[in-house]
């Protein structure tokens, strides 16, 4: 009998503290995803402040920030980077670029589309790749929504999602742009930039990447 006491007493501890590991690491989710979502919206409303009357001119100024960023500035412009990107990783963003938007729905449409792509690929959920990925998705919806309110400010207001598309030259292209540069930032680690103030290079690297796919790419 007290041999069962023991058991049970080791059993439910287990429990307990499986329980508050578990706890611990949605905490420390929730405290990641907010951190990043801050960051995404800290770059998006430096930039709205900046009143720049064309996407074009939004990329150009996200250029010259990240000009003396070299491993940001390589993920976006330099092939020879690319070749240090594992096939894995640049597979996904070839299928992040090839992604047929529907263009009645809402930006909200790709943001699920793009993350399915990353979730069915060979990238383990648990590498830093597929977390940089996934954030790099948001980066480039924020990015598409900013380049919509910049130059179809009515569409996006009323919900015309098929004229306010118009402005994306290539939605996929833009996530895609996103993925590279944010690889490519990751190895930065935080800058500090004037108006923008603190951020990632991760962060840094994908709205550059998106923006340049906007005005660019396609």
């Amino acid at each position: 009998m007290k041999a069962l006491k023991y058991i049970l007493s080791i059993f439910l501890l287990s429990i307990i503290v499986s329980c508050s590991n578990d706890s611990e690491e949605v905490i420390n989710s929730s405290k990641n995803e907010s951190t990043k979502f801050n960051e995404i919206t800290q770059i998006k409303s430096a930039f709205e402040s900046k009143d720049f009357q064309s996407i074009k001119d939004a990329s150009a100024y996200a250029n010259s920030l990240i000009q003396d960023i070299k491993p940001i500035s390589r993920a976006i412009s330099e092939d020879d980077y690319i070749e240090n990107i594992s096939p894995r990783v640049l597979e996904v963003i070839e299928s992040m670029k090839n992604i047929k938007a529907d263009t009645e729905a809402s930006p909200e449409a790709l943001r699920i589309q793009l993350k399915e792509v990353i979730k069915n690929s060979s990238l383990s959920p648990t590498t830093t790749e597929y977390s940089i990925l996934m954030y790099s998705v948001d980066i480039a919806i924020e990015a598409i929504y900013y380049a919509m309110e910049l130059e179809a400010p009515e569409a996006t207001t009323r919900g015309f999602w098929s004229s306010a598309w118009k402005v994306v030259k290539c939605v996929a292209g833009t996530a895609g742009s996103a993925g590279l540069g944010a690889v490519g930032g990751a190895g930065v680690g935080t800058v500090i930039l004037p108006v923008i103030g603190t951020v990632s290079g991760t962060a840094l690297g994908g709205w550059s990447g998106a923006l340049v796919g906007v005005a660019t790419f396609c």
